[in-house]
């Protein structure tokens, strides 16, 4: 299974490969939505979008376009601040959106989320 993961902490991208270092998910990491996008519309499993980043394109500006193209993934928001989702993204976005993580977060949990996105 092909994750990628967007968020513009390198220290929560390390964490988040070394959590699926053990696991059959193969990860890729980036800093910013615009590094991601060909690798999200070439197929992606899941996607871990981080909703306020650097860069031009916000989490939601993404989840914006990927509706808008009819890609088909699995996304999971990451989020420090329950009021940055500003609603609620499985509302919002039904065909994209899984459930929403709040930072900070364990592993296990994360891996749970993961887990049932994909059943």
């Amino acid at each position: 299974m092909k994750v990628a993961h967007i968020e513009d902490n390198k220290v929560i991208r390390r964490l988040v490969c070394e959590a699926l270092k053990e696991t059959e998910f193969d990860y890729i990491g980036f800093r910013t939505a615009e590094e991601a996008l060909d690798t999200i519309r070439g197929g992606v499993d899941v996607l871990l979008l981080d909703l306020k980043l650097t860069g031009k394109m916000q989490g939601r500006d993404l989840l914006d376009l990927l509706e808008k193209e009819g890609v088909k993934v699995k996304v999971i928001p990451l989020t420090a601040a329950p009021g940055e989702t500003k609603g609620d993204l499985r509302k919002d976005y039904p065909e994209l959106v899984v459930e929403t993580l709040f930072k900070p977060f364990e592993p296990d949990e994360l891996l749970k989320i993961m887990q049932r996105a994909l059943e």
